[in-house]
């Protein structure tokens, strides 16, 4: 069964007024799709994806601070630097602790 799928005008709205990357817009998408098709009464070849499918995590910029003058300066500006990489690595959806297999 073949299902055409679109995304409504207020869907496309919520979209754009978000502050994320695109891997997460089409991580989003994909799930909205997922949860739109589960949440499907009658089956039909057309499928409308609706504002309340999507759940989009916005990005959060992270300001590194810049520490002059400090014992910590730099320990504090490493932490800093890893806690953007992880936050980052997060939205990618990658490991940050434990076994990698790929």
């Amino acid at each position: 069964m073949r299902i055409s799928i679109a995304l409504s005008e207020a869907t496309k709205d919520f979209i754009i007024s978000k502050n994320t990357d695109l891997e997460t817009i089409e991580k989003a998408i994909r799930g909205a799709v997922h949860m739109a098709l589960n949440l499907t009464i009658n089956y039909s070849s057309n499928l409308v994806i609706e504002p309340g499918h999507i759940s989009i995590e916005e990005r959060k910029d992270i300001e590194v601070a810049v520490y002059k003058n400090d014992k910590y300066s730099n320990i504090i500006e490493l932490l800093d630097k890893y806690e953007l990489a992880a936050s980052k690595a997060h939205q990618r959806e990658w490991k940050i602790n434990g076994n990698s297999s790929f």
